[in-house]
């Protein structure tokens, strides 16, 4: 496993330290990460893999295709490198750390609760990788010192996902209308099921027929799978009409991403811990950023400059206690 490298960067390969399959793999090889330029380094080393999907290669190819994505800024393609390396190596810290930190990002802009799942399953899964064999005890310092407070983080954004509710079928159809139901009782309960998966092919539509589904409820089925076209009940029509959500008020922040808190053992500070919130400005002016948070039980706050198209790091404690509730309030 190669050695972490950050920020993200990989030795110049040697031609002599790449495992040949053939002569024509490892000259294709060489020729793809020997190119100058990053976007047709990615071209060249993505048709390499395609060509040899089963090198031997394939970890240190990917490695480099992962980061020169990331030079390019592209963590779309950059997080596909890193999951495709962890195809290849389950347990490799430079394509673990590379998606958390892509996955991270996406989380806290998207809310996503696979992404951020699967971020804190990755970060779950960096801090419990023991030391590999050719990494020295410094370089395992230094690398665990970067990494390990981006996959806590990475594990604090664990949420749990709603699960699916159950899915009304033709079988509950059927049986609700054995049981003696009204049409207008088994209609309803169509209309108000969030969750709905009906066989309405013509097998379906027949089998329906034979259980003695009568043809309103078997109308109403099918237009519950088209909830736009859904035909109003005389009572629906009587209710006044839903108003529009009241807008929410503009705080300035709609260019600005609060992408986490994060821990960094400061060597300055006694051994404890100085945390960060990282924040982005995406705008094309620098922006004055109000963050609140709760500082050892007592509500704080601060106000930080971001460039533009910058990220920092907007310090807010040294403590061994983290501060929680942190959140923007107001950009500007």
């Amino acid at each position: 496993m190669a050695a972490l490298c950050v920020p993200s960067c990989l030795p110049a390969q040697d031609s002599s330290q790449i495992a040949v399959k053939d002569q024509g793999e490892i000259d294709a090889f060489v020729k793809a990460f020997s190119q100058s330029d990053p976007r047709a380094k990615t071209v060249a080393l993505e048709g390499f893999l395609r060509t040899y999907p089963d090198t031997k290669n394939k970890g240190v190819a990917l490695n480099i295709l992962m980061n020169t994505y990331e030079s390019l800024k592209d963590d779309r393609d950059a997080l596909s490198a890193a999951k495709r390396g962890l195809q290849v190596d389950p347990n490799d810290h430079n394509f673990i750390f590379v998606a958390v930190k892509i996955e991270i990002d996406e989380c806290n802009r998207t809310g996503d609760a696979k992404t951020c799942n699967d971020a804190a399953g990755l970060g779950q899964r960096g801090l419990t990788i023991p030391k590999p064999s050719d990494y020295t005890d410094d370089n395992w310092r230094t690398t665990t010192h970067v990494t390990y407070p981006f996959y806590r983080s990475a594990i604090a954004l664990a949420r749990p996902e709603p699960p699916d509710s159950p899915k009304m079928t033709n079988n509950e159809v059927i049986q609700l209308v054995a049981a003696g139901l009204s049409d207008q009782v088994v209609t309803t309960s169509i209309r108000q099921a969030s969750n709905r998966s009906f066989d309405l092919t013509i097998a379906g539509l027949i089998a329906l027929k034979k259980a003695k589904v009568s043809d309103a409820v078997i109308a109403a089925m099918q237009d519950s799978e088209t909830p736009a076209q859904t035909t109003q009940t005389n009572e629906s029509a009587q209710l006044p009409a839903a108003q529009p959500p009241a807008p929410t008020p503009d705080n300035g922040c709609s260019d600005i991403d609060f992408m986490g808190v994060s821990q960094i053992q400061g060597s300055l500070t006694g051994g404890l811990w100085i945390y960060v919130a990282t924040i982005r400005n995406r705008a094309t002016y620098a922006k004055e950023v109000d963050l609140e948070y709760v500082k050892n039980g007592a509500p704080a706050s601060g106000t930080f400059n971001v460039g533009p198209g910058q990220k920092i790091n907007a310090r807010l404690d040294v403590n061994n206690n983290p501060p929680t509730d942190v959140h923007l309030t107001a950009c500007r």
